[in-house]
């Protein structure tokens, strides 16, 4: 390799650095926009719990970066959960739909269980239990459409638009081995499972719960969205046939991570039964 290939390739590599760093600078300014208060808690987070993340996560998360990109993703997505939490404690329990998040509870679990309960109580005035998924009291799907109702909330989206607010998107943002990604595929809400390479995996499963019927019978739809469900009720035959896993900022700006075609739902997601999506989550009254 002669001089000017060296210099050539060395120019290529800084200006592909920049245009990555410009792009994450984008994705922060955005993300403190689209969820506040997740981002100011998430900030205030002490440096020894990431550095134990750094350390600990990719060991029980095997595939999972670790790098400051990742962090921000990881435990703003944590963050925006106990916000869930919070805004719904009155309605019940919450399931966290993301391993990428639930990364950052485990470590901090582990190593400063009083420091995470102290941050859960200045941030968001309560402290939120970990309990695996058999164990929230309440059928996996409800508890699911309690955190989509939450995390839309916080981010001061519509429940019934089909737009993920960031938790939800948060596994396949990340391409998250094992992880959840969820999609609307034919204007309904399902999962798939993202295998060991970071692409999606098997058939869709659907959540019902968290379509506008459902989060209707659930009493979380405001008065103004269920007018709008009302409305669009026979339309319902709109909508892409494609699986869609990409996150789309309120602004206008785009974190797209990928789109596949959809496969067929594995479940109806009604009848109280538990079609995965999440293996833990917290919260509710007391």
């Amino acid at each position: 390799m002669n001089n000017t290939t060296t210099t050539k390739f060395s120019l290529a590599n800084r200006l592909s650095a920049w245009v990555g760093q410009r792009r994450e600078t984008r994705f922060q300014q955005a993300l403190r926009r689209q969820c506040p208060p997740a981002t100011l808690a998430a900030e205030q987070i002490q440096p020894a719990v990431r550095e134990a993340w750094m350390r600990q996560a990719p060991d029980d998360f095997p595939g999972l970066a670790v790098d400051d990109a990742a962090w921000l993703r990881c435990s703003t997505g944590l963050a925006q959960f106990f916000e869930a939490c919070r805004l719904q404690q009155a309605q019940g329990p919450c399931a966290l739909p993301s391993k990428a998040a639930d990364s950052v509870w485990h470590v901090w679990l582990q190593t400063d269980a009083g420091g995470l309960a102290a941050w859960q109580q200045r941030y968001f005035g309560q402290f939120v239990e970990h309990r695996e998924a058999e164990a929230l009291g309440a059928p996996l799907d409800e508890c699911l459409a309690r955190t989509w109702a939450g995390a839309c909330r916080s981010e001061g989206r519509s429940l019934i638009a089909q737009r993920l607010p960031f938790l939800f998107a948060l596994d396949g943002l990340m391409r998250l081995p094992t992880g959840w990604a969820y999609g609307h595929e034919r204007g309904v809400l399902v999962h798939r499972q993202i295998d060991g390479f970071g692409q999606l995996s098997g058939s869709s499963t659907t959540h019902a719960a968290l379509g506008a019927a459902g989060l209707a019978g659930l009493g979380l739809l405001s008065a103004a969205e269920a007018q709008a469900m009302q409305r669009r009720r026979d339309d319902s035959g709109s909508g892409d046939g494609g699986f869609n896993w990409g996150y789309s900022f309120s602004d206008g700006g785009s974190s797209d991570c990928g789109s596949s075609d959809g496969g067929g739902a594995s479940c109806d997601g009604g009848g109280g039964s538990s079609c995965g999506g999440s293996g833990c989550g917290g919260g509710g009254g007391s």
